[in-house]
């Protein structure tokens, strides 16, 4: 959205009855003494629920008639003419696609000038001042002089999806109006709308309440105006004025029925005003993820407190990265893209509500899931295992604070079964379950790793797991095109530097684009490196781009997506085939035992993606921006956890699958005991892979300067 039309329209919109400029109207009113004003007005339609249940119960009332906007429906965005200006940016978007440049500030302004003129014309037939969407819509297409190019039906119909989308039943409108319907009571509704009445209709069975409606009464359809009381007039000599009509609009909806003798109840909502004003000031707020988060996002009270964590945390994170994924793919050229098993479980069906629910999805590659792990693709890669590549192995091995690193372990991380090196492990005396750091060791270890026998095996396997790595890359149509992308959350970028390593000779293999949540450098010693591949992209956080100091949070963050994003199977280590195609094998991980845990945060991001990508066009923002806020608003999550996230995250643990198998806690619980002796207070906070997370554990608050001051955690950089 530009943020200066944002901030016209919403100063236009405080002189517009409904948008908020009443309330100032009524309170001056009230002060200065208007009669049969209620003092205190009913909050909602939770409680005006009760006095129209009285009413109707108590009363001889047999029709009763609502406002439509504001009363039986709301919108989500605020002002409500962001429709307006969301539709003029659409059309000015189409007319740049056929090189007819026109800004939408001026589209804006020719429709707002052809309503003006309409209503003349209306006002000049002896009509009152109404107008319809139809109309609007044609002269506006004639005064931008795109009446060739642009369809007044397409357009229309384009805004009447926004209209959909924008709008909402009301809490508790529904049950009014079954109450009623239940009372056999005759519903109409009354409103001040450019909107036809087959539009209205369409609007109101979009959000079931049509089946309550037994007429509707519009100003674009009779021609007469609230204003002037002519449409009431007009709903008088229709239904008579024995009703009770309900609105919000004080002096619309209130004063000039009530003149006809029509029984007025004025809705007037505290909560949906406070609701209007926050969503005013996010609108003209820096932060545009925040928002966007308010507009979309969906009441849902009673979910546990994980599934809370999956919508309201790692969903919007979830939601803007893979929306910029579809987008950097697109604009990269992008033939295909492949979510890495196993996080990319969640990615790919975020992906498929883009693909369903955008405008933009019928441009965005497909997509495809894929199991894929570092364990087949080193091996795949893997021509000889040297001395001192093995050295290498060792080294990384050892960062993970395993101690007593054997041959077994080395060869497990390149995803080979020991077992089928013991007979010549046996025959240079090497035992492989020894540790190899062992001086004695070494030297039958270089002449093992050195001999022909050795690197036979090697290669012999390097060979049969390239090859049904092939023929499953084939099957599931990675090889063969031309551009191709991976997306994964947290990578160093290896796992694609491999794959290429092994078939860079394949002329059926694509460039590979990686596309990830964070990309890192932990100085692998796998060959290649994210720094020296020209097609490998870190969409949150990249290192060659962001300071380390600045990945804590996002890496962390990427570490909770991976833990929630999974589907309920293992890693994958290799691939097999069966009656003749080629099948992933996966091997269980104790993560695997906290699915029912975990799925609860994957319910949560799923319900986020959905409502971001059906809500998308009530606002503009471009989702590569979006990631720029976002990012803003996890480092603030980070730095300062809510209580109840920090609870349902401190009982989950982490399992890493390589270098080699270990399960490490996200969150250290802080006790007492921990705090009197300080040691554990220390030894917690550093072992802990969130150390913010777990001093929000402790009973007494207060800690993390002192461990800011000592050094001891490391302050994340802010982002600007």
């Amino acid at each position: 959205m530009n943020t200066h039309l944002g901030q016209s329209i919403t100063a236009e919109s405080r002189r517009i009855p409904g948008a908020g400029g009443w309330r100032r109207v009524v309170d001056q009113a009230r002060a200065s003494g208007l009669p049969g004003l209620h003092p205190h007005p009913a909050p909602g339609f939770f409680s005006i629920h009760k006095r129209i249940r009285r009413l109707s119960q108590s009363s001889n009332y047999q029709v009763y008639s609502f406002d439509v906007f504001d009363t039986l429906l709301r919108r989500r965005i605020e002002p409500p003419e962001l429709t307006k200006a969301l539709v003029s940016e659409h059309l000015s978007g189409l007319l740049a696609r056929h090189g007819m440049i026109v800004a939408s500030e001026e589209i804006l302004q020719r429709r707002n000038d052809a309503e003006r003129l309409l209503q003349q014309q209306a006002m000049a037939n002896g009509k009152d001042a109404t107008s319809c969407l139809d109309d609007i819509m044609a002269e506006t297409i004639w005064a931008i002089k795109a009446d060739l190019i642009l369809s007044r039906d397409e357009i229309v119909s384009y805004e009447m999806q926004l209209e959909k989308k924008a709008a909402e039943p009301m809490p508790g409108a529904s049950e009014v109006l079954a109450h009623l319907a239940s009372l056999g009571k005759r519903i109409i509704c009354v409103s001040e709308t450019y909107l036809s009445l087959p539009q209205m209709e369409s609007l109101l069975e979009h959000h079931n309440l049509l089946q309550y409606i037994d007429k509707l009464y519009l100003s674009s359809d009779t021609g007469r105006s609230k204003v002037t009381k002519g449409l009431f007039q007009h709903v008088v000599e229709n239904e008579g004025n024995k009703m009770v009509h309900i609105g919000d609009n004080y002096l619309l909806d209130n004063s000039g029925p009530r003149s006809l003798g029509i029984r007025t109840m004025w809705f007037h909502s505290r909560s949906e005003e406070l609701r209007k004003s926050e969503l005013r000031s996010l609108l003209n707020g820096d932060n545009k993820m925040d928002y966007v988060n308010a507009v979309v996002r969906s009441a849902d009270r009673d979910k546990s407190a994980l599934y809370s964590l999956g919508y309201e945390v790692l969903g919007p994170a979830m939601a803007v990265f893979v929306h910029s994924v579809a987008e950097q793919a697109t604009e990269d050229g992008v033939d295909r893209i492949f979510f890495v098993a196993r996080d990319g479980y969640v990615m790919k069906k975020v992906y498929e509500l883009l693909l369903r629910n955008t405008d933009a999805g019928n441009r965005y590659p497909r997509g495809k899931y894929m199991c894929l792990s570092r364990f087949p693709v080193r091996l795949a890669s893997l021509h000889r295992l040297t001395y001192e590549e093995a050295s290498e192995v060792y080294t990384y091995i050892a960062r993970f604070g395993k101690k007593n690193i054997t041959l077994r372990d080395i060869l497990s991380s390149y995803g080979l079964e020991a077992t089928g090196f013991l007979g010549v492990a046996s025959r240079y005396g090497v035992d492989i379950a020894e540790p190899v750091e062992n001086p004695a060791h070494k030297g039958k270890l270089r002449a093992l790793l050195e001999s022909d026998e050795f690197q036979d095996i090697i290669r012999l396997k390097s060979d049969e797991a390239k090859e049904l790595l092939r023929e499953y890359l084939v099957s599931i149509g990675f090889m063969g095109k031309r551009n191709v992308a991976v997306v994964d959350a947290n990578s160093e970028g290896n796992t694609q530097s491999l794959l290429e390593r092994a078939f860079r000779d394949d002329r059926d293999c694509p460039t590979v684009h990686g596309y990830y949540f964070n990309l890192l450098n932990l100085n692998s010693h796998d060959a290649g490196s994210s720094a020296e591949l020209p097609h490998v992209r870190g969409i949150v956080t990249d290192w060659r781009l962001q300071p380390g100091s600045r990945q804590r949070a996002f890496t962390f963050l990427g570490l909770l997506l991976e833990l929630f994003s999974h589907p309920n199977h293992g890693v994958t280590i290799g691939y097999r085939k069966v009656n003749g195609s080629v099948k992933p094998v996966f091997r269980r991980t104790p993560q695997e035992t906290q699915y029912q845990q975990t799925s609860q945060g994957l319910q949560g991001m799923l319900s986020y993606a959905n409502d971001y990508s059906r809500f998308y066009g009530l606002h503009n923002y471009d989702c590569k921006e979006l990631v720029a806020h976002e990012k803003r608003n996890i480092w603030l999550w980070m730095q300062s956890p809510r209580k109840r996230d920090v609870e349902a995250l401190k009982d989950l643990f982490m399992t890493s699958d390589w270098p080699h198998e270990y399960n490490h806690r996200l969150i250290e619980t802080i006790t007492v005991k921990d705090i009197i002796a300080v040691r554990g207070l220390l030894e917690k906070v550093r072992r802990s892979g969130w150390p913010e997370g777990t001093l929000r554990t402790a009973a007494v608050q207060g800690f993390k300067p002192l461990f800011y001051k000592t050094g001891r955690i490391a302050r994340l950089e802010e982002i600007s």
